[in-house]
């Protein structure tokens, strides 16, 4: 959850190693006040003004409960970017107005995860996307300082291979399923 409707973080892809690997490492080297585990299923929907939002994702964490998104890069990056959470009691009635607002979702992403959290804002993620077969990191900070400072700890610890990414979810993986769509249909004109 951002803090003042920013999200400060950084995505790593981790090349060389498993969820399971990943989440005993940080669980035994880090200095974290507590952690969450679990799995969760976002939806994902096109904004419909692209100059206040970039998508918005409907997150079921449970049966139960689930948070919807709004995203925007405002300054150009998923680095340091506009996000705004709300918490929802039911994620289906959230999904039902959604889909009578903008229509139905446009994509899905299905993941395990576990969160490290140094406090209520700071820090980092584990998440695996079977789908996609794609491990990810990320470091999340209420300030540049500060996530730079939990960055450069982190990777005094870590062994495994990253790659940096400079994309959110959505435009790693339900994006470009869109612009493909769109050009073949295209395409067949």
């Amino acid at each position: 959850m951002a803090k003042r409707n920013r999200e400060i973080e950084l995505k790593l892809k981790v090349k060389n190693s498993s969820f399971k690997k990943v989440c005993r490492l940080l669980q035994k080297k880090l200095n974290f006040n507590y952690s969450l585990y679990g799995f969760s299923k976002d939806l994902y929907w096109k904004a419909v003004d692209k100059n206040s939002a970039d998508f918005i994702r409907l997150r079921f964490h449970s049966k139960k409960t689930g948070e919807l998104t709004v995203k925007h890069q405002d300054k150009g990056d998923s680095f340091d970017r506009v996000e705004i959470d709300l918490t929802v009691n039911s994620p289906f009635q959230a999904k039902a107005l959604l889909e009578q607002l903008l229509g139905p979702s446009i994509g899905k992403i299905e993941k395990q995860y576990k969160v490290f959290f140094f406090d209520q804002y700071n820090n980092i993620s584990v998440y695996y996307i079977p789908d996609e077969n794609a491990l990810f990191i990320e470091i999340e900070a209420t300030s540049k300082q500060r996530l730079k400072s939990i960055t450069t700890n982190f990777y005094k610890i870590f062994p495994f291979e990253t790659e940096l990414m400079n994309k959110s979810l959505f435009d790693l993986y339900i994006n470009p399923c869109i612009k493909r769509s769109i050009h073949v249909i295209n395409s067949r004109r």
